[in-house]
């Protein structure tokens, strides 16, 4: 867990998160991440994943809400203000389908590729998964099932678009 900023500079920080983002349109920015997910995995998914009657929670399911990159090392009187003005400009609804659009459309298009391509969807994770636990995970996509590898797919994906982990940050971000 991060340290967190010193009071000041977390209280600045937050003041200018609230200047930059605390308006709806800032909060209409975060719809990209649907564009995002159209690009990557194409419209069929995204519509589903939009649409579509059945699909994960995959914000809460990642813990998004607790671990939200932003927000992290901050903990003072302007953090609590700005999460409430980004709560009301509809900036955290909007981030959230974002995020739950991208995430559900890529378990959609992959799932999809593990019935009827499975190569395609083995070049795009053998070289980070490695062939045997690729063909699991294939596997796993194929019958539908979210499991732990599965998981680590989809947030893999996700963050080559999103930040959404210290580890993607700078060093010292949140220090």
């Amino acid at each position: 867990m991060a340290k967190g900023t010193g009071a000041f500079i977390g209280a600045v920080k937050n003041l200018n998160y609230l200047a930059v983002l605390g308006n709806f349109g800032s909060a209409l920015t975060q719809l990209s991440d649907t564009a995002y997910a159209f690009r990557f995995n194409g419209m069929g998914p995204t519509f589903k994943a939009m649409f579509g009657k059945k699909h994960r929670n995959w914000f809460k399911e990642f813990g998004l809400e607790a671990k939200d990159i932003d927000m992290q090392s901050s903990r003072d009187g302007a953090s609590k203000l700005l999460r409430h003005v980004l709560k009301l400009v509809g900036f955290t609804n909007l981030d959230k389908f974002g995020k739950n659009v991208f995430m559900e459309s890529t378990f959609v298009r992959m799932s999809k590729e593990a019935a009827s391509d499975p190569r395609k969807l083995m070049g795009e994770l053998e070289p980070i998964y490695g062939k045997e636990l690729t063909s699991k995970i294939i596997n796993d996509f194929r019958k539908g099932a979210f499991t732990n590898d599965v998981e680590s797919v989809i947030w893999y994906k996700f963050l080559d678009v999103q930040p959404a982990a210290l580890s993607e940050m700078p060093i010292g971000y949140a220090v």
